[in-house]
């Protein structure tokens, strides 16, 4: 079964997602707080003030394993990347059946079989 998922946020539309074929489609709400003690910056493609602030996003994507010989990583957010969310928001993922979708805005080859 094909999927899509539409995505709204705050009541208003954000995006219509899908994918045809083999492959993933994922729509994630995430946290994070990272240690401040645990930052090293020869390990950290961050700076100290990057690292130690609190996140709280929507990360749309997917995984296209259709390519022979690799694969390709899509995403449905601008490519500032994901979209910031705050205490209050509300995000709603509404499953759709097959059908047509919005095109990504970002694709890369992960060459990984």
């Amino acid at each position: 079964m094909a999927a899509r998922f539409q995505l709204l946020v705050n009541g208003e539309p954000l995006c219509l997602v899908g994918h045809d074929g083999y492959g993933v489609l994922s729509a994630v709400v995430s946290w994070c707080h990272r240690n401040p003690t645990a930052f090293d910056p020869a390990k950290s493609p961050m700076s100290r003030d990057e690292y130690c602030t609190e996140e709280l996003k929507l990360e749309i994507g997917a995984l296209d394993t259709n390519m022979p010989g690799g694969t390709r990583d899509v995403g449905w957010l601008d490519r500032t990347g994901p979209l910031q969310l705050k205490a209050g928001d509300e995000v709603v993922i509404r499953i759709l059946g097959p059908g047509p979708f919005d095109p990504p805005v970002v694709a890369a080859a992960t060459n990984e079989p």
